[in-house]
């Protein structure tokens, strides 16, 4: 070999070695950050479940909302998930049915319908390989989510370098800058409380006087493909022979002293047709106080027993 050759074949043979590293460690890094690693083990979580579980399904109102402690059901699992969309869920529909469960209760209020705020395209790209996808969603979806679904090995790895700085970054702050580590969530299917700040008056108040805050309790302006899309996840699960409930959830009495009216009684009439379209029950509990919430729409531990109570003795969820 030649000294021009060796010039030539050196850098290839470095890039080669770099590349096959690179994808060595890409291929076992399943560190996404709290929402994006624990909707990984979601996904891998659903065959492991035993037949006749209680599902607990929706964003992350149902994360904090719901504890399964409480509810005192062995099978019961609280698979709730921040920033979770309804076509984002209906994606997943033949994990859940493949599972068998007894009962899925997906919990739903305004901003679940919304995308302004309420969105993580980075769950399009971890559904990617766990599910098949039908004509009714490939039709709703966004040529850069089908893109996120359908890529291949060498994209996604390529795809996944977003989440390994954060992760970097988050060991070294950890290390200079020791605190109490906060909940576990990414494996907890029971009663994953994540949030621990009660926000005060004066945070909430300045949340409510936002525009863009307070319209995605506007059902009439939220996505019509997310509605179409719960509409078909309803329609499948039963179908599948699975007990359903939808489970209206309550917001803060402040934030409902603010949301119009009309709009109200919009997002009532369109859970209540939706309801008897597909022929499944609605259960909307009141009787929450401001000190039940730890912001706007979050139940804290108090909130969360007191709605959990509550569902322990609904008989048509806990036989």
């Amino acid at each position: 070999m030649d000294g021009k050759s060796k010039y030539i074949i050196a850098p290839l043979i470095a890039l080669f070695l770099s590349t096959m590293i690179y994808l060595s460690f890409i291929n076992s890094f399943h560190n996404y950050g709290p929402q994006g690693t624990r909707f990984a083990n979601i996904l891998d979580a659903y065959p492991q479940l035993p037949e006749g579980s209680i599902l607990f399904l929706g964003d992350s109102q149902i994360r904090e909302g719901i504890d399964c402690e409480v509810i005192g059901d062995d099978k019961c699992f609280n698979l709730g998930l921040a920033g979770l969309l309804p076509i984002q869920l209906a994606l997943e529909k033949d994990r859940i049915i493949k599972a068998e469960p007894d009962t899925v209760v997906i919990g739903v209020s305004a901003p679940f319908f919304d995308e302004s705020i309420n969105k993580n395209d980075d769950l399009f790209m971890l559904l990617n390989g766990h599910v098949e996808i039908d004509d009714f969603l490939l039709k709703r979806l966004t040529p850069e989510e089908k893109d996120l679904l359908m890529m291949n090995y060498f994209e996604k790895a390529m795809y996944k370098r977003k989440f390994i700085l954060p992760l970097y970054f988050g060991i070294l702050k950890q290390i200079m800058y020791p605190t109490e580590v906060g909940p576990n969530i990414v494996s907890n299917f029971k009663n994953p409380h994540f949030f621990t700040e009660q926000q005060n008056i004066k945070k909430l108040t300045a949340k409510l006087q936002d525009t863009e805050i307070m319209r995605i309790f506007q059902i009439e302006k939220s996505s019509k493909r997310e509605r179409d899309s719960f509409h078909y996840l309803l329609r499948k699960l039963k179908d599948a022979g699975i007990n359903v409930i939808i489970l209206h959830m309550p917001n803060n009495p402040l934030t409902d002293k603010v949301i119009p009216e009309s709009s109200k009684k919009n997002f009532n009439e369109y859970l209540t047709d939706l309801a008897k379209t597909v022929n499944v029950p609605i259960i909307n509990y009141s009787g929450f106080d401001i000190d039940d919430f730890s912001d706007l729409t979050h139940l804290n531990q108090k909130g969360s027993k007191k709605l959990s109570l509550k569902l322990r003795g609904e008989e048509n969820i806990i036989q």
